[in-house]
């Protein structure tokens, strides 16, 4: 019996159409792999891709750090120079003020040098030009001298007076003691060396004593030579 039914099994087995199935499973099978090819191939190429990416990922972090390193460097050059320049104005503002103060000191000899000239000539002291000089002579020729008063002129002298404030103020005489070059190789080294203040203010008391003492010993010996 149990023979039988096995017989009966094998036969209903080798009667079912199994070639099917088979010839399904196989183009199955083969349509797997070649899904599982190009998988692979779509794998291997999006790991090249990333790992492509990675390493561009990496240049970028790699360029962006050397920029920050770079913007850091100018950053802090940026910084020495403004530093630098605030330095550089404030000595400017420095030299500027040493500029003016020079140049108003510069400024305040040039009208002394016009003043000593202008009351030489008011004297009639005859200052030695220099050999270069161009300033017209006929400005700066020594004025005509004034009648002395006491000999019955007074009128005339006052009136020569008038005439010379008058040419002081409007012949140009002024502004041409501004640019005369004078010669001063005949002068005492210790009249030329003075570059301090104190030193001329020293000199300028030693010669006017000395003005002073010749004009007395001059009026003294007025009354004698009259």
């Amino acid at each position: 019996q149990q023979k039988a039914k096995l017989t009966e099994q094998l036969n209903y087995e080798r009667s079912r159409d199994v070639a099917g199935p088979r010839a399904k499973a196989e183009s199955d099978i083969s349509r797997h792999k070649e899904d599982l090819t190009r998988l692979s191939s779509e794998a291997e190429k999006a790991k090249a891709e990333a790992d492509a990416a990675r390493k561009e990922t990496e240049g970028l972090e790699n360029d962006a750090t050397a920029a920050k390193e770079e913007m850091r460097a100018v950053e802090a050059e940026i910084n020495e120079l403004r530093s630098r320049n605030k330095g550089a104005n404030t000595d400017e503002a420095k030299l500027q003020r040493v500029v003016s103060n020079k140049s108003s000191q510069v400024e305040a000899l040039r009208e002394t040098r016009a003043d000593i000239i202008a009351a030489a000539r008011m004297e009639r002291l005859k200052l030695p030009r220099a050999d270069d000089d161009e300033e017209d002579e006929d400005i700066l020729a020594l004025p005509a001298p004034v009648p002395t008063l006491g000999d019955g002129n007074e009128e005339e002298a006052e009136e020569a007076e008038a005439m010379e404030v008058d040419a002081e103020t409007t012949g140009g005489w002024r502004a041409a003691a501004f640019r005369v070059k004078l010669n001063y190789e005949d002068l005492p080294d210790r009249l030329k060396n003075a570059p301090r203040p104190s030193d001329r203010e020293r000199l300028d008391h030693e010669l006017r004593d000395a003005t002073d003492e010749k004009a007395a010993d001059l009026a003294r010996l007025e009354p004698n030579m009259k």
